[in-house]
């Protein structure tokens, strides 16, 4: 982990979004236009190249000024921006100086809505022989049938600023839909696993591998709950064409 306890606090979400769109808000949100909300959604202190850093991440939604009846996309992704502060010299009069921001750094999150952080494990940072840094956020979203499925927003800062670099799945669940009663109609079949993420120097790529090591339980294609490889590990590689990190099919 390359994260550290920041000595002073972090620019709030109001002068993050500020930064961004050149405008107040109102608190950790700002409407951009056309029905277009951005909301402050998460912040990161960090060390890049020597200094001390926070970043805070807005995402945006998409306009909705579209008439009425207009419904979201089955897939459809949220935008996200980033502004960035570094820590000043010790003594100064602010302890926050303004680096830059960026309105779009990719898009992720379904259907319109963003994935929610989660709280139960920290971020996984990595930094690669390049000098380039790895972010993965982890985060969640209720998929269909009662599924919660976890996920690790990957995001990459070099030289050039931040960009995302895909959604990786650590684990899922489904706590919710789950029917105690194995004799009733309808009943379904219980799975819960959880993954560790970690992230992996390439020698053929400046792009690292991810790989994730999966323990639990999950559904084989009869729909029966089997044990997994408490030795299995999923692999992503960043893949060029799309500019996102996909599963390595084996």
């Amino acid at each position: 982990m390359l994260n550290y306890a920041p000595t002073s606090p972090a620019p709030d979400p109001n002068t993050v979004i500020y930064f961004i769109f050149m405008r107040v808000g109102e608190g950790s949100s700002i409407e951009v236009e056309n029905g277009s909300w951005a909301y402050y959604w998460y912040g990161h202190h960090y060390q890049f190249k020597g200094k001390r850093y926070f970043t805070g991440f807005v995402y945006q939604t998409p306009d909705t000024g579209f008439g009425e009846g207009f419904a979201p996309a089955h897939a459809g992704r949220i935008t996200i921006a980033e502004a960035t502060f570094v820590a000043a010299e010790s003594g100064a009069t602010k302890p926050w100086n303004f680096v830059g921001s960026q309105p779009y750094i990719g898009q992720f999150g379904g259907y319109d809505r963003v994935n929610i952080i989660s709280d139960e494990e920290p971020p996984v940072t990595f930094q690669s022989t390049s000098g380039d840094y790895f972010l993965a956020i982890p985060t969640s979203y209720l998929a269909g049938g009662g599924v919660e499925v976890r996920t690790s927003e990957i995001f990459l800062r070099n030289e050039n600023g931040w960009r995302f670099a895909g959604s990786v799945m650590i684990g899922a669940d489904n706590d919710a839909a789950f029917v105690r009663n194995s004799s009733a109609k309808g009943t379904t079949a219980h799975f819960h696993y959880s993954g560790r993420l970690e992230f992996i120097e390439n020698p053929s790529c400046p792009m690292p591998l991810i790989k994730v090591l999966k323990q639990g339980t999950g559904v084989d294609a009869r729909g029966q709950v089997k044990t997994l490889n408490p030795h299995g590990i999923v692999e992503y590689a960043f893949d060029s064409e799309c500019s996102e990190y996909r599963q390595v099919q084996r």
